[in-house]
């Protein structure tokens, strides 16, 4: 909701506060949405580092959607 109110530095505030506190399936979901932020953001390094932490993450607990998000 903020970033369709214009508030993208919030959102990624946001987000980085979301990604410190999930635990494994959550995290996996925050990462997602990060790398889906930071590609509406047009920021190429951090969706790179955000879909490697997400590949990373749910190859070794096993999350094989996830696995499709992080190479997708």
């Amino acid at each position: 909701m903020l970033w369709c109110l214009g508030f993208p530095t919030q959102v990624v505030r946001r987000s980085q506060e979301t990604l410190a506190l999930a635990h494994p399936y959550s995290l996996a979901v925050a990462q997602h949405g990060a790398t889906l932020l930071h590609y509406r953001r047009r920021d190429v390094p951090a969706v790179l580092t955000q879909a490697d932490a997400l590949l990373t993450l749910a190859t070794t607990q096993g999350f094989s959607l996830d696995v499709g998000y992080g190479t997708g």
